[in-house]
């Protein structure tokens, strides 16, 4: 019974001490919040959960700096490459002057200069949607990733917004001429997209068409006639090299656009596909693609596919209406022999300029 009595008591001051230990803890998860810090190590590995034998997602090295979002048993939770990811704090020194979330006196403030700007967990364009904001609303600057703001959302949240929705445009109203004449596109931002490059030569065809190649030649003609409208014009890429398509998404939303046109020529194993179609994903996106779908009916010597709606990554996360044109099959025999002469391509130019121009006006 003494026994007993004694490994009784023992338990209960073990629990005590347990429970004290615990709460311990979990006072310190917020206490470094938002706080800069330094790796002071050569190496440091950054892991998906905050735990030595959780996935490793990236790798720091010495005097890189991370913003602290969390804190558990001695891990940092912080962002790499938008998403969630964790590092051992022994390898870490806070960053004198670092910023404190619950300090009132930081004074840089933005100005929404679009409506709808979404705001996210993370720095991406991929991370989870938390809110919107639209033109005039302002909020309080945290910190600064790249082309990202991380902004207080009220006084127990914050996010991450794209830091090119609260720049002004060089005009804020364009000289958006109506004359009359319905090819003018005078003031209007256009984006062509150029699909594959580089590394990427997208589909290979009929006499080894490279679908890279003859993107990037018809997207020239498209540039070039747009311009000569009035347009201002913006492409992904001007010439043979890789653009990743994160990057060709942020290069269209950063120019706070008026349409975005992704060009590509599809392909099939079944040799006998063959004609155009037009993509498009979000509702605001189809009459864009309505009008140029039109356009190239009337205009181009292929067999019309019809206008499909699709998840394309490019023109599924562009923030202004966008499309995507397949322009004919280069691994079908009739449609190869066409689409690679400069008269199909000068047709599509010409196509493509009057659909956003009907469009637009």
């Amino acid at each position: 019974m003494f026994n007993r009595h004694i490994m009784s008591h023992f338990l209960i001051c073990a629990g005590a001490l347990f429970l004290f230990f615990v709460f311990s803890l979990n006072e310190s998860v917020v206490a470094n919040a938002s706080e800069k810090y330094e790796v002071i190590s050569q190496t440091l590995n950054l892991r998906s959960e905050p735990s030595g034998t959780s996935d490793i997602v990236g790798q720091l090295k010495k005097g890189d700096q991370l913003v602290s979002f969390n804190e558990q048993f001695g891990w940092i939770q912080t962002y790499y490459q938008g998403e969630v990811a964790w590092v051992a704090s022994y390898y870490l020194a806070p960053v004198q002057g670092s910023l404190d979330l619950n300090d009132n006196t930081h004074k840089d403030v933005v100005t929404i200069q679009r409506e709808n700007s979404i705001i996210r967990s993370a720095p991406s364009i991929n991370s989870q949607v938390i809110g919107s904001a639209n033109i005039g609303n302002e909020f309080q600057v945290l910190h600064k990733e790249n082309d990202w703001l991380q902004i207080r959302v009220n006084d127990a949240e914050t996010g991450w917004i794209a830091s090119w929705l609260t720049e002004k445009p060089a005009s804020q109203e364009p000289n958006r001429t109506q004359t009359g004449h319905s090819n003018n596109l005078n003031g209007y931002t256009i984006v062509i997209d150029p699909g594959h490059g580089g590394r990427d030569p997208g589909a290979i065809g009929f006499k080894h068409i490279f679908e890279k190649t003859i993107v990037l030649q018809t997207a020239n003609k498209v540039v070039a006639e747009l311009e000569q409208r009035g347009a201002h014009v913006v492409a992904t890429r001007n010439s043979d090299v890789t653009v990743t398509l994160d990057e060709r998404v942020a290069i269209a939303n950063k120019q706070q656009s008026d349409a975005v046109i992704s060009i590509h020529y599809d392909s099939s194993l079944e040799p006998a596909a063959n004609g155009f179609t037009t993509y498009y994903y979000s509702t605001p996106s189809l009459p864009l693609a309505e009008s140029i779908h039109a356009s190239n009916r009337s205009g181009l010597p292929l067999h019309d596919r019809g206008i499909k709606q699709v998840p394309f990554k490019v023109i599924r996360e562009s923030m202004a209406p966008a499309i995507l044109l397949e322009l004919g099959f280069v691994s079908n025999q009739h449609d190869a022999q066409i689409i690679v002469t400069e008269q199909y391509q000068d047709q599509v130019a010409k196509s493509i300029a009057d659909g956003i121009a009907d469009y637009i006006n």
